[in-house]
């Protein structure tokens, strides 16, 4: 069956350069699709470890948030994504957990306008 991409972003000022190796393992909610969706948190990056997190929206503010993946990311074994830093945001277009949580995501991505 076809389906349509969202447009999350209707801006993009900013971006990670280089983009950011994401930790497979901190992904398993995403493990039945195979995909991770535009606009989901992605967590600073893990000095210990390498890698970047995607971040659980929960009921409480997480600091620890640098931005949201400019596009759907295929889950491998070494996803590497594009994270928005700065921008313009669809909250319409954010995935479900995001949405849920918008104000958490607001307070901590200061850099962002949501429309």
């Amino acid at each position: 069956t076809a389906g349509f991409k969202k447009v999350v972003f209707e801006n993009v000022v900013d971006m990670l350069a280089g983009g950011a190796a994401i930790d497979p393992d901190s992904a398993t909610a995403f493990t039945a699709t195979g995909i991770i969706p535009a606009g989901t948190a992605i967590s600073v990056l893990d000095s210990g470890t390498g890698y970047h997190s995607v971040v659980a929206i929960g009921t409480s503010l997480v600091p620890d948030i640098l931005g949201l993946l400019a596009e759907d990311l295929p889950l491998d074994d070494m996803p590497l994504a594009n994270v928005v830093l700065s921008g313009t945001v669809r909250t319409a277009a954010l995935p479900t957990a995001e949405a849920a949580g918008i104000a958490l995501i607001k307070a901590a991505l200061y850099r962002f306008t949501f429309v």
